[in-house]
């Protein structure tokens, strides 16, 4: 599939130039499970701990706070290092995570002086 996917942008290119076509890009954002990983992960947190934590705030219908999750889980939100995870894990929420190209999405444009 990535053959013919190459194959594909390489003719927009070559039909329209690459001054007036582009692949769009697209934002991944920090979600609550990935947020809980990386700051997890940074604060030196258990492995078992951040998958726990993890675990239980992904899927749908989930509107729990970390901390509510924390406790469904068995763990002391007040642990001072815990705490500061989860409140770094929600500050980061939404934020850009990475920069990657759309998988199907190009810009076109006429160009020239218009």
């Amino acid at each position: 599939m990535g053959t013919r996917r190459e194959e594909v942008i390489q003719h927009i290119y070559k039909r329209y130039g690459r001054e007036r076509a582009a692949i769009a890009g697209t934002v991944i954002r920090y979600r609550a499970r990935s947020a809980v990983r990386e700051v997890g992960k940074a604060l030196g947190l258990s492995e078992d701990v951040t998958a726990r934590l993890a675990k239980g705030s992904w899927g749908p219908g989930r509107d729990s706070s970390l901390s509510e999750v924390a406790s469904s889980e068995g763990l002391d939100p007040t642990d001072r290092r815990l705490a500061l995870a989860l409140e770094l894990a929600e500050d980061i929420q939404d934020f850009p995570r990475h920069l990657a190209t759309h998988v199907g999405g190009f810009v076109m444009s006429r160009g020239g002086d218009r």
